[in-house]
C-alpha cells in the first residue's frame, strides 16, 4: 500500500510503503515513515484510501511500526522466514519509489549485516535492468519505460518476497551515493511486533511514537562503526564509538547492549553490569542483556545477582542459559 504523510494543512510531505499482515487491518511500515508528519493515510493499488487510526506497536531500533487502518477486510500477505536465506537468493520488492505506485523490482540477497547480538539485516542488490518490459519496468503516464533498479524515497516499508510469494523482509531506504543497495529488516522482527500488537487494547495516536533526531540506530553510521570495531577486536575504538552512540540514542536497548559487550571485553565488569541493567530497564525480554548481566555480575563478584539474572535468562532463552552455565558451571549452583 502507498503510505502518504501530510502536514496539518493536508500537504503531502513524505511517502512510503506498507503491507497488510492481518485481515483486521494491521499494516506494517517503517517507523520513520509513520512519524514523518501528523496525518497518515494508506492508499490501495485500486486508489481507495484508508484512514490510519493509530499505532499498535513499534520497534524503534528495527525501525518498524504496526498501524491500524480503518478497514478490516483487506487480504494479508503470507509471512515466511529469513533464516535459510543465502547470498544469491532471488527476491522481489514491491513498493512506491519516487511515488511510482506498485513498482515491482527484481533483486538478489547480496549479504548480511549483523549488529552485535541483534538480528542480522539482509542486504539486497537490485537486479541489473535487462532492457525489457518485465518485472523491472514501470510505465509512467505514457511517457515511456521507467526502469527502477534501486531503492529511493518511497521505498521505505516495502515488502520483500521470496520465490514462494512469502514476505521475508521489510525494506528500509537508506541514503547512499550510488543508490544501489537496500537493507531489509528480517521478517522475524515483524512477527515479534505482531505478537506485541496483539496485546494492545487500542491504537495510540501517531504523535506518541518515539521521535529521535537524525537516522535511526539500525542505519546509523557510528553504530555500524562501533560494531565493526568490536568485531575487529579493537575494543578501545569500539568503546569510544559506542559511548557516542549511547549519548545520541539514550533510550536504545541495542546501543546500551553493544556498550555493555565492549565493557565485558575490556573487563570493566561494573560498567558492563550497569549497561546491561539499563538494557533490561528499556526492554526486559532481551535475552542477551540477561546473559551479559549474569556474566558481568559473576566476574564482578556479585554471585547472587548473577544467579538471579541466570534464572531470568532461563525463562527467556533456555539454550542461551545453557551456553552460559556450560562456560561457568559454578553459576548454576
Amino acid at each position: 500500500m502507498f503510505i502518504l504523510v501530510s502536514d496539518e494543512s493536508g500537504r503531502v510531505i513524505a511517502s512510503g510503503t506498507g503491507f497488510i499482515v492481518s485481515a483486521d487491518g494491521k499494516l506494517i511500515t517503517n517507523r520513520h515513515v509513520a512519524n514523518a508528519g501528523p496525518q497518515v493515510v494508506a492508499r490501495a493499488p485500486g486508489g481507495r484510501q484508508y484512514r490510519v487510526l493509530g499505532a499498535l506497536a513499534e520497534d524503534s531500533d528495527q525501525d518498524l511500526v504496526i498501524l491500524q487502518i480503518e478497514d478490516n477486510h483487506l487480504p494479508p500477505v503470507t509471512l515466511g522466514a529469513s533464516e535459510n536465506l543465502s547470498v544469491g537468493t532471488p527476491v522481489l520488492m514491491i513498493g512506491n519509489p519516487l511515488a511510482m505506485e506498485s513498482t515491482v523490482q527484481e533483486g538478489t540477497v547480496s549479504g548480511f549485516r549483523k549488529f552485535f547480538d541483534t538480528r542480522r539485516w539482509i542486504e539486497i542488490s537490485a537486479a541489473v535492468a535487462r532492457g525489457r518490459q518485465d518485472i523491472n519496468s514501470h510505465i509512467i503516464h505514457g511517457q515511456g519505460l521507467q526502469v527502477t533498479t534501486a531503492v529511493a524515497p518511497g521505498s521505505s516499508g516495502s515488502p520483500v518476497f521470496n520465490a514462494s510469494g512469502e514476505v521475508i523482509g521489510v525494506v528500509t531506504a537508506i541514503e547512499r551515493a550510488e543508490q544501489s543497495l537496500a537493507l531489509a529488516i528480517p521478517v522475524e522482527s515483524v512477527k515479534e511486533l505482531i505478537a506485541r500488537a496483539a496485546r494492545a487494547e487500542q491504537p495510540k495516536p501517531l504523535g506518541t511514537l518515539t521521535r529521535r533526531g537524525g537516522n535511526d540506530l539500525a542505519t546509523d553510521a557510528e553504530f555500524d562503526a562501533a560494531a565493526k570495531a568490536y568485531n575487529a577486536r579493537d575494543f578501545e575504538e569500539a568503546e569510544s564509538r559506542a559511548k557516542t552512540v549511547v549519548a545520541r540514542y539514550p533510550d536504545s536497548p541495542s546501543a546500551h547492549l553493544l556498550l555493555g559487550q565492549v565493557y565485558l571485553q575490556r573487563r570493566s565488569y561494573s560498567d558492563a553490569a550497569d549497561s546491561f541493567e539499563r538494557v533490561i530497564q528499556l526492554k526486559s525480554d532481551l535475552a542477551p542483556a540477561w546473559f551479559g548481566r549474569a556474566l558481568a555480575d559473576w566476574h564482578h563478584g556479585s554471585k547472587d545477582r548473577a544467579r538471579d539474572a541466570l534464572r531470568e535468562l532461563q525463562k527467556l532463552d533456555p539454550a542461551l542459559a545453557k551456553k552460559l552455565t556450560d562456560s561457568i558451571p559454578a553459576l548454576a549452583h
